[in-house]
């Protein structure tokens, strides 16, 4: 199964006759796209679904599941091209089962898996996951012993992980760029963390504080302010505070990227305003309730702010849209 560079799949066993729920998940997602076998712990409730988005050189995928014991067979392995997966949950559930021995793994730890070799993750509980799969010569770029062994384990206290986790949650939320140069870039930064969070040497830190970590800390703070962006007190100390950076640092990020803090929370919330105001399910919201919901504490700054960037007011805005 080949998705499209940029391109999104969604797929969900809700939207499927009930009785042919399992076979096509184990078949289509599977033995397919995941080169696993799919074995629930209980076959006739069958329930999964998985969202996926394709980088260059691999794709970012979350999925939810039902207890069930997903198996590469040492046929599927050996079938495989070599490719790497890393995985992470919030919750504790899952564990590896390889040959004799087994690894469960705890709250936030995340795994690097290598398709070449057999093995069995068992998800114990109803859980979600996210996976990063990535090209096999990509990841070994970074470190050559890292297809020596089937798993690698990323402690879930490492900062690389945090970082890595923060960072995809911002490609799932904003999307991976169409501009082929720019998620180039992002695939770069993705196999940098990947890397130092599970072979933490002095190399791969290097190579992932020249470019990835700067990067990923960025998309951690901006997706941060956008999931609070409807707080009028919403501060660079808050942010800092949730995502484990000094304030200074915060300041220092949005510098390096050419707009301040203020600046760069002003216009989000003004843009947020403004798809509120052109929207119908909003029409009956007053202005003032708009300005408010987008995190404006003053009227007469959200009006005055508006015709700055929009040449207009957000009263003209309305009439135009809703003569």
């Amino acid at each position: 199964m080949k998705i499209e560079q940029g391109a999104r799949f969604h797929f969900c066993t809700d939207d499927l006759p009930a009785k042919d729920r399992l076979a096509i998940w184990r078949e289509v997602i599977g033995r397919r796209y995941m080169q696993l076998e799919i074995e629930p712990h209980e076959p006739n409730s069958m329930w999964a679904r998985i969202d996926v988005q394709r980088l260059p050189s691999g794709e970012i995928s979350s999925a939810h599941s039902n207890p069930a014991r997903y198996r590469r067979t040492r046929k599927l392995a050996n079938d495989g091209n070599g490719d790497f997966s890393f995985m992470w949950m919030k919750q504790a559930g899952y564990r590896l089962i390889n040959d004799d021995s087994e690894t469960t793994f705890a709250e936030g730890d995340g795994v690097l898996l290598f398709h070449g070799a057999p093995g069995t993750c068992e998800l114990q509980s109803r859980v979600r996951w996210n996976t990063v799969r990535l090209d096999g010569a990509l990841l070994r770029s970074r470190s050559r012993s890292i297809g020596e062994r089937p798993f690698h384990r990323a402690d879930s206290r490492s900062g690389a992980l945090h970082l890595l986790t923060a960072y995809i949650a911002a490609l799932v939320a904003g999307g991976v760029p169409s501009d082929p140069a720019l998620a180039y870039r992002v695939n770069e930064h993705i196999a940098d963390l990947i890397a130092a969070a599970v072979q933490p040497n002095d190399d791969n830190r290097e190579r992932a504080a020249a470019g990835a970590v700067q990067v990923a800390r960025f998309a951690a703070v901006t997706a941060d302010i956008l999931a609070h962006l409807s707080d009028p007190e919403l501060s660079a100390k808050q942010v800092a505070q949730r995502v484990g950076l000094s304030e200074r640092s915060v300041y220092l990020l949005f510098e390096r990227n050419g707009v301040s803090f203020v600046a760069f929370v002003t216009e989000e919330r003004l843009q947020r305003a403004r798809a509120m105001l052109v929207d119908p399910a909003c029409r009956m919201l007053r202005i003032g309730d708009i300005a408010f919901a987008a995190g404006f504490s003053d009227l007469t700054t959200f009006n005055r702010s508006f015709r700055r960037l929009f040449g207009r007011t957000p009263s003209d805005l309305r009439r135009e849209i809703d003569p």
